[in-house]
């Protein structure tokens, strides 16, 4: 994933703009909206990029099964320390 696939695009802009507009009792400036909105895509991008590679990357195959099999497995994940030390400093946290 890269930063661009985490930006707003016009129709979100436009989305997040005429909520305002909609909702008279929302005190917030347009930059303030618009942040905030960024913020919340940005942040859930970050969480799915995790989460897509614990499955691809732990010890059970999760990735093999199909989003309902997902949901009914229990689950202990496995990875290396080293390889979640090395994708934590890739991911500029670590």
């Amino acid at each position: 994933m890269e930063a661009k696939d985490t930006a707003m695009n016009l129709s979100q802009i436009v989305r997040v703009l005429d909520n305002l507009i909609e909702s008279p009792t929302i005190v917030k400036s347009p930059e303030l909206a618009l942040v905030q909105a960024q913020a919340e895509i940005s942040f859930k991008a970050g969480i799915k990029e995790v989460v897509e590679w614990i499955i691809e990357n732990a010890a059970f195959p999760m990735s093999n099964l199909s989003y309902v099999e997902r949901q009914a497995t229990p689950l202990d994940v496995y990875i290396e320390f080293g390889d979640w030390q090395a994708k934590l400093r890739d991911w500029g946290i670590g």
